[in-house]
């Protein structure tokens, strides 16, 4: 499990040629499905290109990339065009229980390796707290303009949710889920 913000500015290797060919810019999430489609990636003689998930082999210090074939220009793919369209920040948003209380606001979003989004990273107050609390994705029922309502009060550990995704299924077996969300 790790965080979506962790992933802008990482460098971009080719499995292939070992060679680095960019750096992540943005990344594109499915508003139906609620994981990463895509990374957005820049070189220094490139534009944007764009990788899909199934193309990214590993994300650790570096992202590693099948680079056994070209990646597609970001104007060139008209999905991913449309996702970057429809997206908003979620960094920021308000968190609001669905019963009208606030309970924090998100910091930063968790996927797991198949790129599915596990969980919002909830900070509390100025400074949130010592213990990072989480809000687990199919506890939110909406992500709008202006806040992300959830389905409880509660949030858990950080602890709790790695735990959760440990045993999560199979990474080439996506599973979908109703509410929507962008990035």
């Amino acid at each position: 499990m790790q965080k979506i913000n962790d992933l802008f500015g990482k460098l971009v290797i080719s499995q292939i040629t070992g060679d680095q060919v960019a750096s992540v810019s943005d990344i594109v999430l499915d508003q139906e499905v609620r994981r990463i489609v895509a990374l957005i990636i820049s070189g220094r003689a490139s534009g944007e290109q764009v990788v899909r998930w199934p193309q990214i082999l590993g994300v650790g210090e570096f992202v590693v990339v099948d680079g056994a074939q070209a990646f597609l220009a970001a104007s060139d793919d008209s999905e991913i065009a449309e996702l970057r369209a429809g997206a908003e920040r979620i960094t920021g948003k308000h968190i609001i229980s669905a019963s009208g209380e606030q309970v924090g606001t998100v910091s930063d979003m968790y996927f797991s390796r198949d790129g599915e989004l596990v969980g919002f990273e909830l900070r509390r107050g100025l400074f949130g707290g010592l213990d990072p609390q989480a809000i687990r994705a199919e506890d939110i029922q909406a992500v709008g303009r202006d806040a992300v309502i959830v389905s409880a009060n509660e949030s858990i550990s950080m602890s709790a949710l790695d735990s959760d995704t440990s045993t999560a299924s199979d990474p080439g077996e996506p599973e979908l889920s109703a509410p929507s969300i962008s990035g």
